[in-house]
């Protein structure tokens, strides 16, 4: 029998409504972060969307200042200049034209080593500065614990300021200890609510990262005397996000919008790669060592863990950036609002263009500066469209050429 037209059609569209409300699978947990950036070409991944126009900026880069041993961090300072970190132990002073001081102003005992991740790490200058002339550090000492101090900034000395003796504010004890050298974080900065955040590593030990009794694998706020503030989310607990392997940048957009940039395994629990971009949220857990971004591990789930926050962006598992310092860029109109990201393995500067209407939705991601080897970290330079590079080429790791301080200016 064949049916008239009119029913044929009634039909097949009750056939149409059958399959879309029964057919479609369950969504997954976790789902697929935006297709990776993974070329030193500036080709955009993924294709932007007509919301905003994914153009990445271009920039021209300059020698700025030499003779630093594995610099790992820089602040500006009011006058110009900058106070940098060398991994090795001291801390110095970069004049505003670029010359380096010959005295560091301080240099600390640490536990570091060529091709080890620790030693003098992060800074932070007090956002009060100078009515409240602080510089904060981290740091891991000859007990190759992480530590977090506060130094008085005053004027003197041979290079026009001078650091007062360390005040210990936080020691976050690695877990496994015997062997550490790698995974300590290390990044700190003060966040828009004026509270000092640092990044901890898993300390080799991937289950610390799920744990709250301990602080590795972590985001960690204080107030700027070292206390635990009230609204942070776990009682009495500097935790502020956990699940993180090895979180080594840090950065707020003018809107207070939170990311971090965090390094991918190198063979922890047989996988590779991975680095994530990540939206930090108050409380909560990144997915590590569960997930290796959008990567289900062989971890056992313990249970009693809140859903895992998948990132906004992965390297993939064939390639690593092993991304380091994050900075939001947006100087100015005539330069695209976004994320700079340093790469270390993947030797560039990443600008990754984020929508504005959606934090978490990734527009367009670029390799904007190349041919400089290992970049550290990345500090926008104020009042202008310049930021600050530090490279990191002779830290056991990469080529062993000397390091220097790079202008990279856009427009």
């Amino acid at each position: 029998m064949v049916l008239p037209r009119d029913l044929r059609i009634a039909a097949l569209l009750a056939m149409v409504l059958l399959v879309t409300a029964c057919g479609s699978p369950a969504k997954a947990k976790r789902s697929p972060s935006p297709t990776p950036h993974v070329s030193a070409s500036p080709t955009p991944v993924p294709t932007p969307t007509p919301m905003q126009p994914a153009t990445q900026d271009s920039f021209t880069v300059t020698a700025f200042s030499s003779g630093l041993t594995v610099p790992w961090a820089a602040v500006e300072l009011p006058d110009g200049s900058f106070i940098v970190s060398e991994r090795y132990g001291p801390i110095v002073h970069v004049r505003a034209g670029g010359a380096l001081d010959p005295t560091p102003l301080t240099k600390l005992s640490v536990h570091a080593a060529p091709g080890d991740e620790s030693g003098v790490l992060g800074l932070a200058l007090d956002p009060q500065y100078p009515s409240q002339p602080y510089l904060y550090v981290d740091y891991t000492g000859p007990d190759n614990n992480d530590h977090i101090a506060r130094f008085m900034v005053t004027a003197g000395g041979p290079d026009g300021i001078q650091l007062g003796a360390p005040t210990n504010l936080l020691t976050v004890t690695e877990g496994n200890i015997a062997t550490q050298c790698c995974h300590y974080g290390g990044r700190i900065a003060f966040g828009p609510d004026g509270d000092l955040y640092i990044t901890t590593g898993d300390a080799y030990v991937p289950t610390n990262a799920m744990s709250l009794s301990n602080l590795d694998g972590k985001i960690l706020r204080i107030t700027p005397t070292g206390g635990i503030p009230s609204d942070n989310p776990f009682p009495n607990s500097p935790i502020w996000a956990y699940g993180l392997r090895n979180p080594q940048g840090i950065a707020w957009t003018s809107a207070g919008v939170m990311y971090a940039s965090v390094n991918g395994p190198t063979g922890d629990l047989g996988l590779y790669h991975r680095d994530e971009i990540e939206v930090i949220q108050k409380g909560a857990f990144y997915g590590w060592p569960l997930y290796a971004a959008n990567t289900r591990t062989s971890v056992a789930d313990p249970g009693g863990l809140p859903p895992d926050t998948p990132p906004i962006l992965s390297s993939g598992p064939d390639f690593s950036w092993a991304p380091s310092g994050i900075a939001w860029w947006a100087p100015s109109a005539n330069v695209q609002p976004s994320l700079l990201v340093t790469e270390l393995n993947g030797q560039a500067l990443m600008q990754v263009i984020v929508n504005p209407a959606n934090p978490s939705a990734v527009t367009g991601s670029y390799n904007v500066v190349t041919g400089h080897g290992r970049l550290r970290d990345v500090l926008p330079i104020a009042n202008s469209n310049c930021v600050l590079l530090l490279t990191s080429n002779d830290d056991g790791r990469g080529s062993g050429a000397a390091d220097q301080l790079l202008k990279a200016c856009a427009g």
